[in-house]
């Protein structure tokens, strides 16, 4: 059975409109998988509230804050927090310049006061 030039042309058309669907089909598909995942990354992200103090400490305004802003800043992120309490901001000790950096032990100072564990 021979087509005619007719029925090969009808048949390229369907074919060609078969291709054309799937295809069109595939794109959707793909454009709703990568939405779906978009979604998916941004609802399913876990975060601990721990780590909210490392957010705000990423942030330029803590940067450019004082320490009482800055104490004020993280405790009002702090998980457990109710009222974020006034503290005291926590000052460096000043560092002297000729200061010894470990004393020497006493000459006739029994071991253990030493250190227990040199027994």
């Amino acid at each position: 059975m021979v087509f005619s030039i007719a029925g090969w042309g009808r048949l390229l058309i369907i074919m060609f409109g078969l291709t054309t669907l799937i295809a069109l089909i595939c794109v959707v598909v793909g454009i709703a998988l990568a939405r779906m995942t978009w979604w998916f990354w941004v609802e399913a992200r876990p975060e601990s509230p721990a780590l909210a103090p490392l957010e705000i400490m990423s942030e330029s305004h803590y940067a450019q804050a004082d320490e009482a802003k800055r104490a004020v800043m993280l405790d009002s992120v702090r998980m457990g927090a109710k009222t974020p309490a006034p503290r005291k901001p926590v000052s460096r000790p000043e560092r002297t310049v000729n200061a010894p950096i470990d004393k020497a032990p006493v000459d006739n100072a029994p071991r253990h006061v030493i250190d227990p564990l040199l027994e």
